[in-house]
């Protein structure tokens, strides 16, 4: 898959490559880690959960993307590898394996939400 980040998961968010990405504007990252969970990360998770019960696989995707891109941004390493992760598994028509997934990307968002604050 393309647009992958180079970001370093030791911490749930990479700081100093989401900077680089915003042009090295700190002001710009902070206005956007401060909406991200209430314009994104929120709305996709509720979409999310619903798609997993389904087990609508398109629709997991095409969320993981979304969140993907969105993460990238502002250096949720986690988020956005685990996010990649399940878009190969569905290219790959591994949808088992992708929706085992679906917990440890809780798990990285609820991080991630921990540590933007």
């Amino acid at each position: 898959m393309k647009n992958l980040v180079d970001l370093k998961t030791e911490t749930p968010i990479d700081l100093k490559k989401a900077v680089e990405i915003l042009g090295g504007q700190k002001s710009i990252f902070f206005k956007m880690i401060a909406k991200i969970e209430s314009s994104t990360l929120v709305p996709t998770l509720k979409d999310l959960a619903i798609a997993y019960d389904k087990k609508d696989y398109p629709q997991i995707k095409n969320k993981a993307h979304a969140l993907k891109g969105a993460t990238g941004y502002v250096g949720a390493s986690r988020v956005h590898y685990c996010c990649w992760r399940i878009q190969e598994l569905f290219t790959a028509e591994n949808y088992d394996e992708m929706m085992e997934y679906y917990p440890s990307l809780i798990e990285y968002c609820l991080e991630f939400k921990v540590y933007a604050r």
